[in-house]
């Protein structure tokens, strides 16, 4: 018997601020699939000898088309993932309804998707996409308080000082 068989599993698709954030309040089994990667995280996670945590460093599509088995994940987190801010590249941000079946087809019945961004007009994409998914029930009546489980990212920092609104966006599959 492996030492993480049996635990939770949440993929996160992006490490908070220098992974401080993630190796501080993170204590159920993650697989982190980004691109962002420091040294210092890893150096953490070794240090406090987490077993729990698997970094892969690829494309969130292909790790969940080629990696992750249907209905395997317990969670998943997608913290201010990249918003795209002009029109022309809306078409770009991760959040669109092929990706969110594909997410929802991984999840176990009553995972809990988890997303946040700090600009309206994708947080309202991001709501209406979510929303359209059959697989998947809005917790809340559209956006909902962020949860004190949720690290602070230095993406977020960076929008509340521009004096953005953080929206957080809780799912739960059907």
């Amino acid at each position: 018997m492996g030492e993480t068989e049996g635990w939770a599993k949440v993929l996160r698709r992006a490490v908070p601020a220098g992974g401080a954030a993630l190796v501080g309040t993170l204590r159920l089994p993650a697989i982190d699939a980004t691109w962002v990667l420091k040294r210092s995280l890893l150096s953490r996670i070794a240090e406090q000898r987490l077993p729990n945590i698997r970094i892969i460093q690829h494309d969130v599509v292909d790790v969940l088309q080629e990696m992750i088995a249907p209905g395997a994940l317990d969670g998943v987190h997608c913290f201010f993932p990249d918003p795209w801010p002009k029109k022309r590249h809306h078409k770009r941000r991760l959040i669109q309804p092929p990706f969110v079946a594909l997410l929802a087809s991984r999840m176990k019945p009553g995972a809990v998707l988890h997303a946040c961004t700090d600009w309206e007009d994708y947080a309202a994409q991001m709501l209406e996409v979510f929303s359209a998914e059959p697989a998947l029930a809005n917790t809340a009546a559209g956006y909902c308080a962020r949860p004190e489980t949720r690290p602070q990212t230095k993406f977020e920092r960076r929008g509340l000082d521009l004096g953005h609104r953080v929206h957080d966006l809780v799912f739960r599959k059907r």
